[in-house]
């Protein structure tokens, strides 16, 4: 706001302006027989005061456009900074999956590789004969026994009801077999096509 010193030496100024040119003013309209028109102390004083209001009102404005310029540039400075931010995330991303992209076209290309090499293999090595069947035997086990009986052949166990007999497939060869409570392990030979009876009573 404009001090009271200011607002006097404006007065001042408008009221010698007055005083100047009121006299050719009224002698140019009215003529010489009629009095200069002065302006009075009152008049200029609210003339000052309408012009102080005017320049706080200017000084007012200037004020709140500069803070509105502030802010418009506080969200420039940070949308600048936002789009920086996801501009290196973009690029960060794109980098990952463009790395992940050359790595799948190597295993890729290592699968192709491989591929041909199989083949390769295969045609200079043929598939070789299947293998012949294992000979055969059977093993009876006959329980002449009153009451239920266990008995493991190669380590597994086999129940035995009472008077009952129970036929086991098995390749020919050397195998083992023991009863339950009466009989430790032992170790017998099965020849092909040939049937071992273990007798239970």
């Amino acid at each position: 706001m404009i001090s009271l010193c200011w607002r006097r030496w404006l007065g001042l100024i408008l009221a010698w302006s007055c005083v100047g040119l009121g006299p050719m003013l009224a002698q140019d309209q009215q003529g010489p027989e009629n009095p200069p028109t002065v302006a009075k102390p009152s008049t200029l004083e609210n003339r000052v005061d309408d012009v102080a209001r005017e320049l706080t009102q200017v000084q007012r404005q200037n004020e709140q456009m500069s803070q509105l310029l502030k802010k418009l540039s506080d969200q420039v400075d940070r949308l600048s900074t936002d789009l920086t931010l996801q501009l290196q995330v973009n690029t960060s991303e794109v980098k990952m999956l463009k790395n992940r992209l050359e790595q799948i076209e190597k295993d890729l290309a290592r699968l192709q590789i491989e591929q041909q090499n199989q083949r390769r293999a295969f045609a200079f090595n043929p598939p070789a004969a299947p293998a012949q069947p294992l000979p055969m035997g059977q093993i009876q086990i006959l329980n002449e026994y009153p009451t239920m009986m266990y008995v493991f052949v190669d380590g597994v166990s086999y129940a035995i009801p009472p008077y009952t007999n129970r036929m086991i497939s098995r390749a020919a060869g050397t195998f083992s077999y023991e009863v339950y409570g009466v009989q430790g392990s032992v170790l017998r030979t099965l020849a092909a096509g040939e049937t071992f009876t273990i007798r239970i009573r």
